[in-house]
C-alpha cells in the first residue's frame, strides 16, 4: 500500500499560519504551493480556489482556539466568573508565546481576516460571524450558570457579547502596540461588567 498524501495537510498548515502572520490578500497560492513544497495542480484537486482554503483554515483556527485556549479556561471545575479571566489570561498566553516566537504580536485570525475580507467575500464574514458567535457562548454559558446560582444578576446573553467585544478590542490593541499585555488590562473593566469584587 502507498503512503498517503500529506500536501493537502501541508497546504493547510503553511496556509494557517501564513493568513494568520500576513493576511489573506498579500498571499498567493504560488507562495502557499511554494512553502509547502505541493505543486499548484494538485492545490486546485484538495481546493477550488484561495477561498476555500481559507473557510478550511477558519475551521482549524476554531479547533486550536477551542483545544488551548476555551476548553481549558472553561473547565467546568472552575467557578462562573473564574472561567472567564481564565480566558483572558489564555488569550494573553497565546499572544505573548507567538510575540516571543515572532518578534511581534499578531492579533486574533478571526478579527484580522473579518477586518480583512469584510467587504469582499460574504461567505468568509459569515463564518467568521459563526466563529464569534460560538466564542459568546462559552462565556454566556458561564453567566447562565453564575445567573441560577444568584452570584450575576445581568442578562447572559448581551453581557457574554459586550465582554467578547472587549475582548476582542483588547487585541487589537495588543496587535497595534505590539503588547500583549494591554489585553490584561481588560480585567477591571470585565469585573464592573459582572458587578464583581475578587
Amino acid at each position: 500500500m502507498g503512503r498517503k498524501s500529506t500536501a493537502r495537510e501541508r497546504l493547510i498548515e503553511v496556509a494557517l499560519r501564513c493568513f494568520w502572520e500576513n493576511g489573506c490578500a498579500s498571499v498567493s497560492v504560488d507562495l502557499i504551493c511554494q512553502k509547502a513544497g505541493v505543486n499548484k495542480g494538485s492545490f486546485y484537486h484538495f481546493f477550488p480556489s484561495k477561498t476555500d482554503l481559507l473557510l478550511t483554515t477558519l475551521d482549524d483556527f476554531w479547533t486550536d482556539a477551542r483545544t488551548t485556549i476555551l476548553e481549558p479556561a472553561f473547565d467546568p471545575q472552575k467557578q462562573p466568573f473564574e472561567r472567564i479571566f481564565a480566558l483572558i489570561d489564555n488569550t494573553y498566553n497565546q499572544q505573548e508565546t507567538l510575540r516571543n516566537e515572532l518578534g511581534r504580536t499578531i492579533g486574533c485570525p478571526f478579527c484580522n481576516l473579518a477586518v480583512e475580507m469584510s467587504n469582499l467575500e460574504d461567505i468568509v464574514n459569515l463564518r467568521i460571524e459563526s466563529i464569534f458567535g460560538r466564542w459568546e457562548l462559552y462565556i454566556e454559558g458561564a453567566l447562565q450558570e453564575a445567573f441560577v446560582t444568584g452570584k450575576f444578576n445581568g442578562l447572559p446573553k448581551p453581557t457574554a457579547q459586550v465582554i467578547y467585544a472587549t475582548l476582542c478590542g483588547a487585541i487589537l490593541r495588543a496587535k497595534v502596540s505590539n503588547n500583549p499585555a494591554r489585553i490584561l488590562e481588560i480585567k477591571p473593566q470585565v469585573q464592573q461588567i459582572l458587578g464583581f469584587t475578587p
